[in-house]
């Protein structure tokens, strides 16, 4: 898979909703103190207008990425990603989500704010993301 093809597998939401941390979901504030630490510029907070990096400056993507933990020049940190999204037959609970005290007032928001804002779900997408996508209201 090439950088491009990861981009498109990979877009801001997703990168977003799989930060996390000692096995629990990254907060903002966790995520903008490591952009922070890296020297950033702006802090990257995701929309879940955020379809796509082409809005991001090549700095913004690398800073947010690499804070996030899922460094797209990183084999291990894609190898992570990727096998979370396979785990139990493409179905992983991101129970490191729902169990977050966050979960009804900003993470499920914000996936349900990213599925309005797609036209169509993106087959790029990994096979679980697409599924849950699918569940929710156009």
């Amino acid at each position: 898979m090439n950088f491009l093809q990861l981009c498109d597998r990979f877009p801001p939401v997703l990168v977003r909703l799989l930060a996390r941390n000692g096995g629990r979901a990254m907060s903002d504030r966790q995520i903008g103190d490591a952009q922070r630490q890296t020297g950033a510029r702006r802090i990257v907070v995701i929309q879940p207008e955020d379809v796509s990096w082409k809005s991001f400056t090549l700095e913004e993507f690398q800073t947010f990425t690499t804070a996030c933990n899922l460094n797209f020049t990183n084999p291990q940190d894609l190898n992570r990603a990727e096998c979370y999204l396979r785990k139990n037959n493409h179905r992983p609970t991101f129970s490191y989500l729902t169990k977050d005290p966050l979960w009804k007032s900003y993470y499920l928001p914000l996936i349900i704010g990213w599925r309005k804002s797609l036209k169509q779900i993106p087959p790029e997408l990994p096979i679980p993301i697409r599924r849950l996508l699918e569940k929710l209201p156009k």
